[in-house]
């Protein structure tokens, strides 16, 4: 199972290796705050990165990326996943968005967004009751 985590990296916690996920992907433009353009990124647990394969060979997941040897080593570990040039001016835009999110205390947020959710709910049932539909 491939865990999506578009809409919850950077506004909930989540441990991926608590909840023994395999695999997750995910976003840095939305809540990660890296903008339109952001990278995003991949978790694979521990326990599968040197078993599981990258489709897309690139030469930043070789082995000896440097060496330009023309057979593909895949590197060791989760390096073995990237699969080209990273975008600077992008990665620089997710790092000072992650200095935001990287402050913030994410169980914190999480409460909030539950009283939110709740006041929310508590006000529409308040004003939506049979006598105003």
């Amino acid at each position: 199972m491939i865990w999506d985590l578009a809409h919850s990296a950077g506004s909930m916690p989540i441990d991926l290796n608590a909840c023994d996920v395999d695999l997750a992907v995910g976003c840095g433009y939305k809540f990660l705050n890296g903008g339109p353009g952001a990278p995003a990124f991949l978790f694979v647990a521990g326990r599968h990165q040197d078993e599981a394969q990258q489709p897309l060979a690139g030469w930043l997941g070789h082995s000896s990326p440097f060496d330009f040897d023309p057979v593909y080593a895949p590197a060791p570990g989760i390096a073995r996943f990237l699969c080209g040039t990273p975008a600077i001016l992008s990665m620089s835009a997710l790092d000072a968005g992650l200095d935001v999110v990287l402050g913030v205390d994410l169980h914190d947020v999480r409460r909030k967004s539950i009283r939110l959710g709740e006041l929310f709910l508590d006000l529409v049932s308040q004003e939506c009751n049979d006598d105003n539909l």
